[in-house]
């Protein structure tokens, strides 16, 4: 379903289109993109902990090979939760259960893919922090224990896998950040009053610095608001105030560190999206069919375009939004029920998306992921002399949008299975891109294709049973057969692997062999013999120098090779050779 948000701000162009200079290949992905049909991988949810109440507070990461890992708040126990996929199955234990613990949780993975989460404790009334440790857990309280503060809390590791969390005191309303220094946590307030919902959302700058996403409310406003850290205090900025905004805030950072904010606007009941675009926020209304664009999760491909995951109440199911370069393209991931409360996106290396959340009909975490979208490439022939025509064939896990080739030499192809030609000898390398609505892939071959210059006919020869049959060894490209004195030619096949260099020919026709027997010497793999004129070929005795000149034969004599160290002769049909060395310098 293709629904465009409509633009609040007259002329708005989107920021990651206009900033980026993408290379051509993906511009024109982009524009098949806008015109071709949707066609994508389809969703798979599946059931991750049904043991109790589980899955509220959904909090999803992925390591370095995909695999997911959620933390997540047990309703029924007062627990926190913690689970991973392990490749084959889900490895699900709790990490702590000393009192009602575990709402809000936020995962993060270090750079081994151990987890930590920050949550809120409350029993206790404070924000906490759990580093997992290869199967045990250690916990630190992170907000003043005098005070009862820590809901909405916003987990992310800086680049030494050091701590940082936002959260929010309830009490007096105000926004904290805590930063852990190796020993200790520094406790510090954003912004104060005016925290309206408790949710935060921390992100951290190329340079570590922290930016928080929230909803403000004070003296009668219900914004969405942003902070950000210069290095010496918060800057504070409004970034949209129409009607009652801002409720379950999701922000990440670009590669230029350009802010995007996912969010719910509870005046209107619709999913909206931020974007600072150098001077002023750029606002859209992402969707509004219903009440939708609760437990917004909000996060960016590699091309730094929007992927929006949210809850749409009216028909209780869990949505994926994505922003198409023109457009916001919205589908249902799963309708079963009442599913995709507290929902937690994430997207892997291709650019797939994967989604933790709750199903509130069977009180359950639920997963879901799209089917990966991976290209293969096939061509034929490999190599050969100018001009080559090759053959090409494309393969994708799923119907894409649109296909792109590169084949090394600057000239690309929208088609599936293109035929190019090569005119210039060289070492080509070629890449295949496909895409569907919200993901690329992209395989590469290095050196694929190899072109020779134009090709020496090394050896000719006449079939003694046919005049106007010709054969011609070609150094490179191995045999070729003429049968009409050269008007056209044939590539014979020799054997698997056998080396192309052919630099000799010998005819002859057996009184008792109804075809021509042909001998080929090639410049490092010995002698090919075929006794049918050339349609199959086999592998003739290892000659003791593999290195062959020269080849003669007829019908009683066997056949001679000329080396480059000497003469051989095979008299059992070249099976075996003897050196004719005597005499010879």
């Amino acid at each position: 379903m293709h629904r465009p948000g409509p633009v609040e701000r007259v002329g708005m162009v989107h920021p990651v289109t206009k900033r980026y200079g993408l290379v051509i290949p993906l511009l024109a992905i982009a524009a098949l993109l806008a015109a071709a049909p949707a066609a994508a991988a389809p969703w798979t949810p599946v059931t991750v902990d049904n043991s109790a109440d589980d899955g509220q507070y959904s909090s999803l990461a992925l390591d370095a090979s995909g695999n997911p890992h959620i933390g997540y708040y047990d309703a029924t126990g007062g627990n926190l939760k913690y689970t991973c996929w392990t490749g084959s199955a889900w490895s699900t234990g709790i990490v702590t259960d000393s009192g009602d613990v575990g709402r809000y949780a936020s995962l993060a993975l270090d750079a081994s893919g151990s987890p930590r989460i920050g949550y809120y404790d409350n029993t206790n009334g404070y924000a906490m922090y759990a580093e997992g440790n290869g199967g045990s857990w250690d916990l630190r309280r992170v907000s003043n224990p005098s005070y009862d503060g820590g809901v909405g809390t916003s987990l992310k590791l800086n680049v030494s896998g050091f701590p940082r969390i936002s959260y929010r005191y309830p009490a007096d309303d105000d926004l904290e950040y805590a930063a852990w220094n190796g020993a200790s946590w520094d406790l510090g307030m954003v912004a104060f009053p005016g925290i309206g919902s408790a949710g935060t959302s921390l992100a951290l700058d190329s340079t570590g610095a922290p930016r928080i996403g929230y909803h403000y409310t004070d003296g009668g406003a219900d914004d969405l608001r942003y902070a950000a850290w210069n290095g010496a205090s918060w800057d504070l900025q409004t970034v949209d105030s129409t009607g009652d905004v801002g409720q379950d805030a999701s922000l990440a950072l670009d590669s230029a560190d350009i802010p995007h904010i996912g969010y719910y606007d509870v005046t209107n009941g619709n999913l909206k999206y931020a974007v600072w675009n150098g001077a002023s926020w750029d606002v859209q209304t992402v969707d509004s069919t219903g009440d939708v664009g609760r437990y917004a999760s909000l996060a960016l491909d590699a091309s730094g375009l929007p992927r929006i995951a949210y809850y749409n109440a009216t028909d209780g199911d869990l949505d994926y939004a994505a922003w198409n370069g023109t457009g916001w393209e919205i589908e249902t991931v799963d309708s079963t029920g009442d599913a995709g409360q507290y929902a937690s996106l994430a997207l892997d290396a291709s650019g797939t998306p994967h989604i933790s959340y709750y199903d509130a009909t069977d009180h359950c975490l639920k997963y879901a992921s799209r089917g990966s979208l991976i290209t293969e490439i096939a061509a034929s022939p490999l190599s050969g002399p100018a001009p080559l025509a090759v053959q090409f064939t494309g393969s994708a896990t799923a119907p894409p949008r649109a296909w792109i080739w590169s084949f090394g030499d600057g000239n690309i192809s929208h088609e599936q299975n293109p035929s190019y030609t090569y005119t210039a000898p060289g070492t080509y390398t070629v890449s295949l891109a496909a895409a569907d609505s919200y993901t690329m892939n992209i395989t590469t071959r290095t050196a694929f294709i190899t072109v020779t210059g134009s090709a020496p006919a090394a050896s000719i020869v006449i079939d003694p049973a046919s005049a106007s049959t010709v054969y011609a060894g070609i150094d490179g490209s191995g045999v070729y057969r003429s049968p009409d004195s050269g008007s056209s030619w044939s590539h014979l096949m020799l054997p698997a692997g056998a080396d192309l260099r052919i630099r000799a020919l010998a005819p002859v026709r057996l009184v008792s062999s109804p075809a021509t027997t042909i001998y080929a010497g090639s410049y490092g793999g010995g002698v090919y013999r075929s006794t049918d004129g050339g349609t199959s070929w086999g592998s003739c005795g290892a000659l003791p120098d593999q290195h062959v000149l020269s080849l003669v034969t007829n019908s009683t004599a066997g056949v001679y090779a000329g080396t480059e160290s000497g003469v051989y002769v095979s008299t059992d049909g070249c099976t075996s050779w003897v050196a004719l060395d005597n005499g010879l310098p």
